[in-house]
């Protein structure tokens, strides 16, 4: 399960984005992801339908933002089943403070040619 974790984060690393999975939705994720008959194949399937599908959509509506942290938990839902949950930093909406937008670029580009961009501006390149 590290491992896979791991590999989300290098996923997020362009970004600037950090995993911070807690200990309960660890052992959520090793509990949920291991078959006797399947080992922990089914953890693949599990980590993309709890933790990326989830995290994708609040990259899209900027719910998490270049730079920043998101934390995964186990949250409890009405029905008292304990459930995976990607935290959102930002309500749906929120436009960027004004020291974030030279993080932000249409497309959401990779941070090293926003970094570029921004020099270019800079210098009066653009």
């Amino acid at each position: 399960m590290d491992v896979r974790l791991k590999e989300v984060e290098q996923r997020l690393s362009d970004r600037r984005i950090t995993l911070e999975v807690d200990k309960t939705a660890s052992n959520w994720l090793g509990e949920h992801g291991y078959d006797p008959a399947y080992g922990a194949r089914p953890l693949n399937r599990l980590i993309q339908k709890k933790l990326l599908n989830p995290l994708a959509r609040l990259l899209i509506d900027g719910g998490i933002r270049t730079g920043e942290t998101v934390k995964v938990t186990v949250t409890k839902q009405p029905s008292g089943q304990e459930e995976l949950e990607v935290k959102r930093n930002h309500p749906p909406g929120t436009p960027p403070k004004a020291d974030e937008h030279h993080l932000i670029k249409e497309g959401m580009s990779p941070i090293g040619e926003e970094e570029q961009a921004e020099a270019d501006r800079e210098n009066g390149k653009e």
